[in-house]
This record gives C-alpha cells, sequence and structure tokens, in this order.
C-alpha cells in the first residue's frame, strides 16, 4: 500500500478524519452559502467545518448535518466508506453516558482510556458527566480505540458494530451517494435544491453567541438570574455567553428548558425556535 498524502497522515497522527462536507456540496453542484442554508447552518459555522477546522469544536453541528443528510456521523467524518445511517434509537440521551457506560460494561479503566486520547482521568470523568465538553476529535479518538460507530457514542443509535473502516482500505473513497442525499434533503427543504433558499427575517449568519444573549435579554433576565435558574455561578454563566461552544450538554437542556426553544436554536443552528417533539 502506497504511503498515505502528507494532509491525511497529519490528521491520522492527530487522531482527526477527513470532513466529506466539500465533495458532497460539489457532487450536489452547490456553492457554500446555498448548502448552509439547506443543512440549517450559519454559513461561518459551515465553511469552518468544510473546511476540517472542527477538531476542538463541538460535535452538534455534526450531528445536525448528518441527520439532514441521512447519513452516518461515520461517513460524514470518513470513518467508514458505507453512507447509510445506522438504525436509530428511539430516545437520544446524552453524549458521554454510552462512553461511560460502555466502559464500565467493559471493565475499561477511565486512567487508560484518558491516557490514549490525551487527557488526566478527571478530564475524562468530567467529559462522561456533561460537565465539560467532548471535543470533536477526542470521541473520533474513541470511536477507533473502542471499535465502535461514531454514533453510537453519540447516542443516535444502538448499533455498536460499526461499518467497514476507511482505514482498513487505504485512503477515504471519493464516491458519494449523492441521489440518497439528495432525497434526503428534499424531504426537510421544500425548495429546489439548485437555487438559494429564500430569504429569512433573521440573519443566517447569526452566531451562537449573539443568539444567547439576545435571547436572555429578550426575556428581561440579568446574568445572576439565568445563571440561578440553570443552577451555576454568575462567572461560570458569562464565560458560557461568551463561548458557548464549552456549554456542557446538561446546562443547554436546562438553559433551552428556561426559554422553551430547541438546544439547536441556542447554539444558532436554526432559525426555528420550536423544540421537536
Amino acid at each position: 500500500m502506497g504511503r498515505l498524502p502528507k494532509e491525511e497522515s497529519e490528521r491520522r497522527r492527530n487522531g482527526r478524519s477527513r470532513i466529506r462536507l466539500k465533495e458532497i456540496r460539489e457532487f450536489l453542484n452547490l456553492n457554500k452559502q446555498t448548502m448552509a442554508n439547506i443543512l440549517g447552518i450559519p454559513a461561518p459555522i459551515y465553511i469552518q467545518y468544510e473546511k476540517g477546522d472542527y477538531d476542538k469544536k463541538s460535535i452538534m453541528p455534526i450531528i445536525t448535518m448528518a441527520k439532514k443528510m441521512d447519513i452516518s456521523v461515520d461517513y460524514l467524518l470518513s470513518l467508514t466508506d458505507i453512507s447509510e445511517s445506522y438504525p436509530k434509537q428511539e430516545k437520544e440521551g446524552i453524549v458521554g453516558q454510552k462512553i461511560r457506560e460502555y466502559r464500565s460494561r467493559n471493565k475499561i479503566p477511565g486512567e487508560i482510556l484518558a491516557k490514549k486520547i490525551g487527557l488526566d482521568r478527571q478530564c475524562l470523568y468530567n467529559r462522561e458527566r456533561s460537565i465539560t465538553p467532548f471535543r470533536t476529535v477526542e470521541i473520533i479518538q474513541i470511536a477507533r480505540l473502542l471499535h465502535l460507530p461514531m454514533d453510537y457514542l453519540l447516542e443516535m443509535t444502538n448499533e455498536t458494530t460499526p461499518r467497514k473502516r476507511c482505514m482498513e482500505l487505504g485512503n477515504p473513497t471519493k464516491y458519494v451517494d449523492v441521489n440518497h442525499i439528495k432525497e434526503a434533503l428534499r424531504s426537510t427543504h421544500n425548495e429546489p435544491l439548485m437555487e438559494p433558499p429564500k430569504p429569512k427575517e433573521e440573519k443566517t449568519e447569526y452566531l451562537a453567541k449573539n443568539r444567547i444573549r439576545q435571547i436572555r435579554e429578550e426575556n428581561g433576565l440579568h446574568i445572576s438570574e439565568i445563571a440561578q435558574a440553570i443552577g451555576i455561578d454568575q462567572g461560570t454563566y458569562q464565560s458560557y455567553e461568551k463561548t458557548p461552544e464549552i456549554i456542557p450538554a446538561g446546562y443547554l437542556k436546562r438553559m433551552a428548558a428556561v426559554y422553551q426553544v430547541s438546544i439547536d436554536y441556542l447554539l444558532g443552528l436554526t432559525l426555528n425556535r420550536k423544540i421537536n417533539k
């Protein structure tokens, strides 16, 4: 087998995976703005992820995009060449819960797994309990180490057997099941894929940090009041409002419940405030 390209080798060493967004978009013959609008992701965030600048960022936009295209997270992150999504579990849980349960069930010491992904034991425990969020690259590393689908670790499926990995096949294939993705996007997006969506009342590039501050101000809440409502101190909440990507999933849920909006809306991933039942 030939040597991997320098860029791909560097990704492997860092536990990263090539994201397939650019090739999917080009197969669909769409520009970046239109692709972002169709996926319901603010364009600046979409562009960062398409470039591969996602390893230290939230996994939530990747989950949203995979769901919209009805493909697996494993496929989107080039961990498999099979695009079909895994069987969906009835109720999605909190990221980290299955990692803790799987490790406990298989008697895998926390300190060993933590060391493998470059964390100390306490950091891993905090991530498993949603006190601090997992970085995308860390979940990729755990999926590879435990031979589990990313979709399982992200509480999207109960399937524990991963599809064939790209690392077994050499370089990830360029093949994209474009017809399947087109149909999935048509089912969630009423307008033709080749035309830009109609203008929205709200700017699609509205960033999450502005969204979280704005919704607090709309509800007439002081920082101390929302901090008390979700059970944290004022200083911690201020850091969350400035840097939303570090908010643990548990506190995001509480905040969404206070404001009666979806977590995706809080994170600036959608313009729809409604909670999907």
